[in-house]
């Protein structure tokens, strides 16, 4: 009875409700209290409820989920970034350990293809165990960047 006098009812009715069918069947502007005030939408509460949606969710991927989920959604997305950061600056490091390695290795060859080298013995010998750790080191480098370039 109340819905069929306010139909025929010629003036402007404000009224506040929680009833969304209700709404939806009189509202042609609907006002919402928020924090900074009031928001004033066009059409009913289903328009209303399109539009909000629109605003908070403009991707297909938070349509539907609640406030809640959409932050931890966004905290997931941020973590996830940070540990992608953090494994290219890894991968960085790795690549440079790897770099500089093969640069003392090289330094020794170059001391191992001197022929003084091989006036002292036991110096070369020191060099020729040097240059084959070195060389354990650099396998063990390049192990750990392909790790990590497979990570990726």
């Amino acid at each position: 009875m109340l819905e069929d006098a306010l139909e025929s009812f010629p003036g402007t009715i404000l009224a506040i409700s929680h009833d969304r069918y209700f709404i939806n069947r009189f509202a042609d502007k609907v006002c919402v209290l928020e924090a900074g005030g009031m928001k004033e939408y066009l059409g009913n509460y289903d328009d209303y409820f399109e539009k909000i949606n629109r605003e908070q969710a403009p991707d297909s991927e938070t349509a539907g989920m609640t406030r809640t989920a959409i932050e931890k959604e966004k905290r997931k997305s941020r973590e996830e970034e940070k540990r992608a950061k953090e494994r290219k600056l890894a991968l960085q490091s790795a690549e440079k350990a790897v770099a500089t390695a093969e640069e003392e290795a090289v330094a020794i060859e170059a001391q191992l293809a001197d022929p003084a080298t091989y006036a002292d013995p036991e110096k070369a010998a020191a060099l020729a165990k040097a240059y084959q750790v070195k060389k354990d080191e650099i396998d063990r480098l390049y192990a750990q960047w392909e790790a990590m370039e497979a990570e990726n």
